[in-house]
């Protein structure tokens, strides 16, 4: 099925220069599993809008780690 296909196609090797071949949307797939198991990445900056805001307008930030 779809899942051998896509896995033959992962295992075949890349060219050179490239760490393995990938089917389109794979990439972000992983993105989007790696994104819902670590969170989103958020730059300092923005973070500290996110702060000023929620001190602003008392409104909690409990995804922030403290």
């Amino acid at each position: 099925g779809m899942d051998a296909m896509i896995r033959a196609i992962n295992e075949s090797p890349s060219a050179p220069g490239f760490e393995k071949v990938i089917v389109p949307g794979q990439k972000e797939e992983d993105t989007r599993r790696l994104r819902e198991r670590e969170g989103i990445p958020l730059t300092p900056s923005t973070v500290a809008d996110l702060v000023e805001l929620s001190e602003r307008y008392d409104f909690p930030l409990e995804f922030i780690d403290d």
